[in-house]
Parts: structure tokens; sequence; C-alpha cells
């Protein structure tokens, strides 16, 4: 399980490994704790902000500390909103994968959720496709 300093660390590192952003922050102030895990929002750096006119806030961004996934939506949620989202995604996992995170690696989907820590599967694959499909849907996509 992850810490806190551990979650901002493999967020910042997945970032940099995935989209080459190195002038990005994590926006200390704004991090919101669940059980989960955390919801980070970045932020640039003074370095990015001086070469772009205005200082932006990117995000939010959960990291579940308990399977070291880093989701993101492609869709503008109020963070209250994206949070409701994710756990109702993870509850639904939790109900039919006997009990643990979005356990969806399905080839077939753009969206590939990280089977590691994992349990058993779901008893069928209808559940699977069901929650990558409402997954899509929130425009939801894990950055590895």
């Amino acid at each position: 399980m992850l810490t806190q300093e551990e979650a901002k660390k493999l967020l910042l590192s997945r970032l940099q490994a995935r989209f080459g952003l190195c002038d990005l922050a994590i926006a200390e102030e704004r991090a919101i704790e669940r059980a989960f895990g955390w919801v980070f929002f970045l932020t640039e750096t003074s370095a990015t902000a001086a070469r772009t006119s205005s200082k932006s806030s990117l995000g939010p961004i959960i990291v579940n500390k308990h399977v070291e996934q880093v989701i993101a939506s492609s869709i503008a949620y109020p963070p209250d909103r994206f949070i409701r989202i994710y756990e109702k995604l993870l509850s639904k996992s939790r109900r039919t994968a006997s009990n643990w995170c979005l356990t969806l690696s399905l080839h077939s989907l753009p969206i590939h959720w990280d089977p590691t820590h994992s349990p058993p599967l779901p008893r069928s694959i209808g559940h699977r496709e069901h929650l990558a499909k409402r997954a899509k849907q929130a425009g939801f996509y894990e950055i590895r």
C-alpha cells in the first residue's frame, strides 16, 4: 500500500514517462484523501508559467494506493463528480470481482486497468466488459 508521498512520486513519474511532462507539480493544498487513495491536482511550475501567459491548474487525477493505479479522465469533471464516478465503478468492481479494484484488462477496449494485485476475475467476462464500457464512457483512462 502506497503512502501519500509514494503516490505523489508515482504520479509524477508516470506523467513523465507517458507524456514527458516534467514542468508540473502537485498542488499540495488541493489534495483530497479518500479510502481508495488520493485525488491530486497538477499545476505548472514557475518555469512553465513563465513560458505561458498564465498559471493554470490541471487534473484531477486519482492515485489508488492499494493497486498503484493512476486514473485520469478525458472529461473535465468537477472533483466531487470525478470521485463519485470512480467510487461507484470501484464499488461495482468489488461486488463482481470479489473485492478489489477495476480488474479490467480487455485488449479490445482502450482502457486497461492493472490486475496485478487483484483477486480472481469476475464471474463472467460480461461484468468486466460492462465496467470497462462504463469507465470508457466516463472518459477514464489509466496513466501507465
